[in-house]
């Protein structure tokens, strides 16, 4: 069991972890969240070894191997993609490496050194076979398959691949290794929508413990068992998948808020008591014990309080003609190589056209083609009059005008009638907050720059919006400001990105591979066809009709006679559980003030109480109602 013990971490006055307790299960695969700057990568590290707590300790089980997926590429050398992934094999390397050099020695052995290598080449067969040197080939090819990679770059040295198919190296060398653990930090970042699907699949088929980190909802909701949050030093657990760990822990937090309120209630009443009887002759002895035992008592912490919800208007499209775009013919080659081909596609107002299909099939050309960037080797791409596009490349940047800061270059950009703390608002949800909005733009790294390279685009008044991964560099509150903007947004957007969730939320239409072919995303059966498509080289992807019969009114159910006797006996056993509720209410605010899991174990327990309350209450209005309509006065 890999466990964290009473765990203080900190970085000056910036706390990690404060004291805290954790723990992680054979078959547990945890989701770790949290707002970016809360210490989620320190977390990980710490779990990997490769960072140490202040105090408290870490305990990694000795037998168990822990794999470690940083976000940053790693040094891989300039080895090939199948040495590196063999690297995830290093036992069966081994055996097999021994095998040879026996094999070797016996085509010159004799006598008794000939009959010892025969044996001890029997040995290393079987001890081959154990490990599963057999499947060792297979396994390496379907993960470098699974990741995106061709059977021609298994040969390929790692100084050809650029920072991104490095990590996915990195990422396929755990995956074949299978160790007890595995701690991904952002695994989806490189990946396309096929190479994620096919992770998820692995990663839910797995045995062993897992720890991620991602920004990517659909993904943490097919792979996580379980949400751990981390959050101003403290950490908080759901045994929910991540859409659902979001339902639990509003309840939470409302049940915590209530019961904080009750609290402080409370408080104020005994220290009026207290302050009333302090001098009394009579009831000082209770007045000094009372406040005694408001000084022992544990004070519920409220939880802590979200962001403000912030929403970017990126205007209206009035006066936009109700066609945009028109694409006829269009192709793109590069060295005689065609990445594109006789495409059609008319974009018109109110459009959300997402492209959809693997790394390398085209879809940053065809936006470059449509921002007019590049020139199409045939066909043309016809802008309609007065239409203004916005292009924001994959690696947007911002250009560095002298020494211009970060809030002064989206300040600049601002539409008239915004305000300093809109702007700073706006900023905030896109990453940049406290001293970081006064850093130079000259200092900011590749991400950043894409950051606020899409901040000051949703600034600027557009008609059309083009976006190649605007998500790349976002974390999951960013995103959810985007996609809200986007979808309500009153122009058309063109965009590519690996974010299921987004693509969902916001396209309206998917331009998907192969082809590209365009569908409608109106429903659940439309997203069916359009990943069937994505999976075949099918052309013609046909959705079935729906067969189901159409529903049938039931009958008006039969009012029963008013049996008194039974009316009764029902009322005294929803008044029974009322008073037991309130009795295990009570219990349960005992063990909100305590730290760890049971604070949030008991806020759960909490708000499911309330809500049975709610309906049994509910219940007992309608005994009353009725006893009632038969003319029985409810007791």
């Amino acid at each position: 069991m890999l466990s964290l013990r009473s765990v203080h971490r900190s970085f000056g006055e910036r706390i990690i972890l404060a004291d805290a307790s954790w723990r992680l299960l054979p078959g547990e695969r945890v989701a770790l969240v949290g707002p970016n700057g809360a210490g989620k990568t320190t977390f990980m590290r710490l779990l990997a070894g490769v960072d140490e707590p202040d105090r408290g300790t870490v305990e990694r089980p000795g037998h168990w191997r822990i794999g470690w997926l940083p976000q940053e590429p790693p040094d891989l050398g300039s080895r090939t993609l199948s040495e590196v992934l063999w690297d995830g094999l290093p036992e069966i390397r081994a055996s097999a490496a021994a095998l040879a050099d026996v094999g070797a020695k016996l085509l010159q052995a004799t006598g008794k050194e000939l009959e010892r290598l025969v044996h001890e080449q029997d040995r290393l067969h079987a001890e081959f076979e154990r490990l599963g040197g057999h499947a060792a080939d297979a396994s390496v090819g379907r993960v470098a398959h699974g990741l995106g990679f061709s059977p021609g770059d298994l040969n390929r040295s790692m100084d050809e691949f650029s920072g991104g198919w490095r990590v996915k190296a990195a990422l396929g060398r755990l995956l074949v290794g299978e160790p007890e653990v595995l701690l991904l930090d952002e695994p989806t970042n490189h990946l396309d929508l096929e190479a994620i699907a096919w992770l998820e699949r692995h990663l839910a088929d797995r045995p062993w413990g897992l720890v991620v980190v991602s920004h990517d909802r659909s993904f943490l909701d097919a792979v996580a068992t379980r949400v751990t949050a981390l959050d101003h030093g403290r950490l908080r657990d759901w045994a929910s998948g991540y859409t659902r760990h979001l339902e639990l822990r509003e309840a939470e937090d409302e049940a915590l808020e209530a019961a904080a309120d009750r609290q402080d209630r409370e408080h104020a009443r005994v220290r009026r008591f207290i302050e009333r009887f302090r001098a009394s002759a009579r009831r000082s002895r209770q007045a000094r014990s009372r406040e005694r035992a408001l000084e022992r008592e544990v004070r519920i912490e409220r939880p802590a309080g979200a962001a403000p919800r912030l929403r970017v208007d990126l205007g209206d499209a009035t006066g936009v003609p109700t066609e945009v775009l028109r694409l006829r013919r269009v192709g793109q080659a590069y060295d005689g190589r065609a990445i594109l081909e006789g495409l059609d596609l008319v974009v018109e107002r109110g459009m959300k056209v997402a492209l959809a299909g693997p790394n390398g099939v085209g879809k940053s050309t065809l936006l470059r083609l449509l921002a007019g960037v590049e020139v199409p080797s045939t066909g043309d791409v016809r802008w309609t009059a007065g239409v203004l596009p916005g292009y924001l490349a994959q690696h947007a940047a911002v250009p560095d005008e002298g020494r211009r800061s970060v809030f002064e270059t989206a300040w600049a950009h601002a539409p008239p009638g915004w305000t300093l703390q809109e702007v700073r608002d706006l900023l905030a949800a896109f990453l940049f907050r406290g001293d970081a909005v006064e850093r130079p733009v000259s200092v900011l790294s590749g991400g950043e720059r894409s950051r606020l390279a899409l901040a000051t685009l949703l600034l600027s008044p557009r008609h059309v919006l083009l976006l190649d991964e605007p998500t790349n560099h976002l974390d999951i509150g960013a995103r959810e400001v985007l996609a809200e903007a986007l979808a309500g947004f009153e122009g058309a957007v063109v965009f590519s990105s690996h974010d299921r969730w987004l693509l969902r939320t916001v396209a309206t239409h998917v331009l998907a591979w192969p082809g590209p072919m365009l569908f409608r995303a109106e429903d659940d059966g439309d997203w069916t066809s359009i990943m069937a498509h994505m999976a075949s080289t099918s052309e013609s992807p046909v959705s079935p009709a729906s067969t189901a019969p159409p529903p049938v009114a039931a009958p008006d159910p039969v009012r029963p006679r008013f049996n008194a006797f039974k009316h009764a006996r029902a009322v005294a056993e929803v008044d029974e559980a009322l008073e037991s509720i309130a009795r295990e209410r009570e219990n349960f605010l005992q063990l909100l003030g305590l730290p760890g899991p049971e604070a949030a174990a008991a806020a759960h327990r909490l708000a499911a109480l309330e809500q049975r309350q709610s309906e049994l209450e509910a219940r007992w209005l309608e005994l009353a109602e009725q006893a009632e309509e038969a003319g029985h006065t409810p007791q």
